[in-house]
């Protein structure tokens, strides 16, 4: 899926199998696709609607879906810290792929590396993406492989190297590469996903057809990454009274719904990553219901 800060991909079908199944499905806060794609493949919902209100990542996942997007220019462009600020946010498939899988913790803001770390990561890009006389018939993987190795030896021969500090995907400068991998796999969902129907605008705007079920995975209120990332501005208050009032069966993840209208039906604690030292936290997700059935 597209790497998305906040992604549901981990437990995308273990969220699904509470909430009941309709004729209609719509993920009114599509963002990386993986809820999206985890509908599509349970066949609990005769369609599926991916609605996305940045245009960027909206024309990314619809390119994956119908294999237009240019793998072989991402597998080979280096995104320097001024690229990244001027393309992030292009209303196109390759603005929303350099946001994404070129920004710090997927948060589609800022960029990925530090500047006292740029160039060292662009050598590593260079050694694994471009083919290199010393390496001939290696593929990138093979290249990485053998960057990890030296890498390691050079740690194990007393070159200093802090580990602590950093993942292996950090140190080695190919999380971009692990970020492209993960688009890479959703093109092996093409013959399912070509079936899902979508939309790039504001969550009020999508028309929900009878017999329907709406899941939101809206900003977290106190946690997560900034609505503005999104050049968005989203008011909580106002998306609670939209989906209280609905008269769909509405399911919204967050950390937490204070507000009685809501019912919380699941919870699980989770661990994310969001910092380049690998740092982790525990929260809890909760999946919320706004007390309208289904049929």
């Amino acid at each position: 899926m597209i790497p998305y800060q906040g992604s549901k991909r981990k437990i995308a079908q273990e969220l699904l199998s509470h909430i009941p199944s309709a004729d209609h499905f719509y993920d009114l806060f599509g963002g990386g696709g993986a809820i999206t794609k985890a509908a599509v493949e349970s066949g609990r919902w005769q369609t599926c609607h991916y609605n996305e209100i940045n245009t960027g990542v909206y024309e990314l996942f619809k390119s994956l879906c119908n294999g237009t997007f240019d793998f072989e220019k991402a597998r080979s462009t280096w995104i320097s810290r001024e690229r990244f600020f001027s393309e992030k946010d292009l209303p196109t498939a390759w603005g929303g792929y350099v946001a994404t899988c070129w920004s710090f913790g997927n948060g589609l803001d800022t960029y990925m590396y530090g500047k006292d770390k740029e160039l060292a990561k662009l050598l590593m890009f260079a050694l694994v993406n471009y083919d290199n006389p010393y390496f001939p018939n290696t593929t990138q993987n093979d290249r990485r492989l053998l960057l990890q190795r030296a890498v390691k030896s050079l740690a194990n021969n007393g070159i200093q190297i802090d580990k602590s500090q950093y993942s292996l995907e950090s140190l080695y400068g190919i999380q971009n590469l692990t970020r492209l991998q993960s688009l890479e796999n959703l093109t092996e969902s093409v013959s399912v996903l070509s079936t899902v129907t979508t939309t790039n605008c504001d969550y009020k705007q999508v028309e929900i057809a009878p017999n329907s079920v709406v899941y939101c995975d809206i900003p977290y209120h106190g946690g997560g990454a900034d609505p503005k990332s999104y050049n968005i501005t989203f008011n909580h208050n106002e998306f609670l009274n939209w989906a209280a009032t609905s008269d769909v069966p509405t399911y919204v993840s967050e950390y937490e719904i204070t507000d009685p209208r809501f019912k919380c039906l699941w919870e699980k604690d989770v661990r994310s990553t969001f910092s380049a030292q690998s740092n982790t936290t525990s929260r809890t997700e909760r999946l919320y219901w706004n007390g309208v059935s289904a049929g």
